[in-house]
């Protein structure tokens, strides 16, 4: 018998409705300086926020259906670095199951669901292109395409408010998604929230989300229960996803320190994380499914993919006539071929691409399977992050769960006159010669060094630039890691 949370008893129909079950948590990186982080869903969390009311209709992740209803809307999402995701493209378009609502974006005459848009100038250019590069990814493997507002009444307005949030389906004229410029532009964020727009909620809330996970409520305040109850959906026959974007990670909302929310079902020790770096065929190591076609796209902040399979045994054949995979240098398979069809069993030599994203694809016929491929990828040169603005904050990742192994991150400051004011916390090794901050005094590692390797747990002392530019280098191993930092900067008066 599954945990029942301890209010059960009120039953659902005493439970407030006066928000939506599908908020996402807010991460302290889109706190200002000194303002206190309030609890999601507490109390003075919700009198915080203005209400806004609209005819939704909620989808799940391209795959999951709910007729209209009406509640009131602003979510706001953990911050991700960049988006591992896989979807299948041979699947029907979407469609409303109420024909009297309107509430799903309507299907063009040529099968596309156009959905415009217009884009804040509060962006600078770096951000833009990152907002339109996570647009692309719907139109190369679904059949959503973003196109710019020229005369359209109904259009998603792209803003910096405070937060990351979005309406849930189409309501009618302009409709806010929000991407606060201080932590919300990245790929993996603004995919999440377009999926929000666009009528899609969370895939642990599945209707057959049991089967998958199990919900540990006496970890979950009642404040915060309505982000986990189950939705009555229609999941259109495709798997539950434990590295979907539009899923919480294992200890979202927990009101206890090192206790899990979600586990998975039967494998309790899966991670779930829609940043994960490693993905395999379907049913690896079990033979994979026949007559499939399926895209895993990998797209990141910045740097260049660099692609390795560390199993490959694929049917094989002529010419790699049947089963095949194939790689593309981008984020479609209009871009260049990064390694054309391959099949059999053997070793494939890295791949690297040009650009930050890169493309796979997995065709299968109807007649022999195989076990598949296990392939993973890191980001080739550092990990870029550009911050402007005359002031803000920015963290880690993951912060303050753990940060990745095996990372390089770069947070370039471009202000005026730059002071930076740092906490950190990060696993402590001899001389800082396994993770480190070092602060460079302009917009290069070549610059001078502001402060060098620092590691451990303590506070760094404000840091005063004397150009308009600070760069803070963040470097991981593979062993050790720990919560990480969050930092702060301004302009010097």
């Amino acid at each position: 018998m599954r945990r029942q949370p301890p209010w059960s008893r009120r039953g659902p129909r005493e439970r407030r409705r006066d928000f939506p079950t599908q908020w996402d948590p807010w991460p302290p990186s889109l706190l200002e300086p000194g303002r206190r982080l309030l609890p999601p869903h507490s109390a003075s969390w919700r009198k915080s926020l203005p209400g806004t009311s609209g005819v939704l209709c909620k989808r799940q992740h391209f795959r999951h259906t709910k007729k209209c209803c009406r509640m009131d809307i602003i979510s706001n999402l953990v911050m991700l670095r960049e988006l591992d995701i896989r979807r299948v493209i041979n699947r029907n378009a979407m469609k409303c199951f109420d024909s009297s609502t309107d509430c799903f974006w309507s299907k063009s005459s040529d099968g596309t669901v156009y959905v415009p848009y217009t884009i804040s100038s509060a962006f600078n250019d770096v951000q833009r292109s990152t907002i339109l590069d996570a647009m692309k990814t719907f139109a190369s493997e679904t059949c959503v395409q973003f196109i710019p507002q020229t005369n359209e009444v109904d259009y998603v307005s792209i803003e910096s408010d405070v937060g990351c949030y979005a309406y849930i389906g189409k309501i009618g004229g302009a409709q806010t998604v929000s991407l606060d410029v201080n932590g919300c532009v990245y790929n993996g964020v603004i995919q999440h929230e377009l999926n929000h727009a666009l009528g899609f909620v969370h895939e642990h809330t599945r209707s057959d989300r049991d089967l998958y996970v199990e919900i540990i409520w006496e970890y979950i305040s009642e404040d915060e229960v309505q982000n986990f109850e189950k939705q009555d959906t229609n999941n259109l026959g495709t798997p539950y996803d434990y590295s979907s974007v539009m899923h919480y990670s294992n200890y979202a909302f927990t009101n206890v320190s090192g206790m899990a929310t979600i586990v998975p079902i039967p494998d309790p020790t899966a991670f779930l994380t829609p940043s994960g770096r490693t993905f395999t065929s379907p049913n690896y190591p079990s033979p994979y499914p026949m007559n499939a076609n399926y895209l895993y796209l990998i797209h990141i902040p910045s740097g260049q993919v660099s692609l390795q399979f560390s199993s490959f045994n694929i049917q094989n054949t002529p010419s790699c006539s049947g089963d095949y995979i194939k790689a593309y240098d981008g984020s479609s398979t209009s871009s260049p071929v990064l390694r054309d069809k391959t099949c059999g069993n053997m070793s494939i030599p890295a791949l690297t691409g040009s650009s930050s994203s890169v493309l796979v694809q997995f065709v299968t016929d109807a007649s022999v399977t195989a076990p598949g491929f296990i392939a993973s990828y890191i980001i080739s040169g550092p990990t870029q992050i550009l911050l402007t603005g005359a002031s803000g904050t920015f963290t880690s990742p993951n912060y303050p769960s753990p940060y990745p192994n095996n990372e390089n991150y770069v947070y370039l400051i471009q202000i005026p006159s730059g002071q930076v004011s740092m906490t950190e916390t990060l696993d402590n090794t001899p001389s800082c010669s396994g993770d480190y901050i070092k602060v460079y005094d302009g917009s290069s590692t070549s610059s001078p060094v502001l402060r060098d390797k620092t590691c451990g747990n303590m506070s760094i002392p404000a840091l005063t630039g004397s150009s308009s530019s600070v760069l803070v280098q963040f470097v991981t191993d593979a062993s050790v890691t720990a919560p990480g930092f969050i930092a702060s900067y301004s302009t010097c008066k």
